[in-house]
């Protein structure tokens, strides 16, 4: 049995655009060549999904929102135990 993890939230506003990026850890997650991460938006909310949560996928999570005028992060921590996952 697999279970899929919202990581976090970003609810981002601005004017002009802004480019979202995702971290676990230091590394970026790629969004285009790994299928196990997608991120879903509706209006100015921003969400990471992580397809089959394992327990690689422990450790600090950041959103990452860019535009011309700078930079704002949310983050969190996601613990994997088994299947079962706690976030905080």
């Amino acid at each position: 049995m697999s279970e899929n993890c919202r990581v976090t939230s970003c609810t981002v506003s601005t004017k002009p655009d802004i480019e979202i990026a995702w971290y676990h850890g230091q590394s970026k997650v790629n969004l285009t060549d790994d299928v196990r991460y997608r991120m879903d938006s509706e209006n100015c909310l921003y969400r990471l999904v992580i397809m089959a949560v394992n327990v690689s996928d422990a450790g600090d999570w950041r959103c990452l929102a860019t535009n011309s005028y700078g930079q704002c992060i949310s983050a969190c921590r996601l613990d994997v135990v088994g299947l079962a996952f706690v976030l905080y």
